[in-house]
């Protein structure tokens, strides 16, 4: 039931990540006065750049994107739901040391996942010169 819940966070993070296609970025003025907010824009679609686009075309495209973008996170959040619930109604059907040895291949799982990308950030931490 641990891993559900965290398998769903996961999720919900992972979109969070990737949904934005508006980021907010300080910027400070010259002389060190006060920051002022800029709208900083993803990068287009593959290839759009190239196409020469004008900046009306390029607006509508980013208008586009993000109302799609909108609803596919709505979509991924309602099926991220349904199959939190769906797990939790396959479980209804385990006896209790099964629920208990489920709990425990899920840790093990976590385990060695979390030793996996350890080991992946240290490799590209000794990779990195040192300056």
């Amino acid at each position: 039931m641990r891993l559900t819940a965290l398998t769903g966070l996961v999720v919900l993070i992972g979109m969070a990540a990737a949904a934005p296609h508006k980021l907010t970025a300080q910027n400070e003025e010259a002389g060190g006065q006060s920051a002022a907010r800029k709208t900083v824009r993803s990068p287009l679609p593959s290839h759009y750049g190239r196409l020469g686009l004008s900046q009306s075309q390029r607006e509508k495209l980013y208008s586009i994107r993000d109302s799609y973008e909108e609803k596919i996170t709505e979509l991924k959040m309602q099926i991220a739901q349904l199959e939190s619930e769906r797990d939790r109604s396959l479980e209804t059907l385990l006896t209790p040391g099964q629920t208990l040895r489920l709990q425990e291949l899920r840790e093990e799982f976590q385990l060695e996942r979390e030793s996996q990308r350890q080991a992946v950030q240290d490799a590209a931490a000794s990779a990195t010169p040192e300056s």
